[in-house]
């Protein structure tokens, strides 16, 4: 984690003793979402193309996201559950996704889920 912190800049906030299995990087603002149980970070497009081939060199898969709460990034549903099996699909639109709606539907591990 203090690799990635240090890619993409700004300060950690990961709360691993809620269940939280999204790590955000924030700066002034959002800079990026990291996945904590396998190698995906998600960062805005205005980022630092250094900060993305780091990542990459760092065997990270790499998204760039125009922003976070934009619509548009369909996911196709008899492959959602094989991706996140933990995820909360029926609380957001699948078909027409924001980032920020993939972390909501699986910020939490399965166990932490009220």
């Amino acid at each position: 984690m203090s690799r990635i912190q240090q890619a993409c800049g700004g300060r950690l906030d990961w709360d691993k003793g809620a269940g939280e299995e999204w790590a955000r990087s924030l700066a002034d603002e959002l800079i990026a979402l990291l996945r904590v149980d396998f190698p995906l970070v998600i960062v805005l497009a205005c980022s630092s193309h250094r900060m993305w081939d780091d990542l990459q060199r760092d065997g990270l898969a790499v998204l760039r996201a125009r922003d976070f709460e934009s619509p548009g990034y369909p996911i196709d549903p008899t492959k959602v559950a094989s991706i996140f099996p933990r995820g909360r699909w029926n609380a957001v639109d699948i078909q027409r996704l924001s980032i920020a709606d993939l972390w909501y539907a699986t910020i939490y591990s399965a166990n932490k889920v009220g």
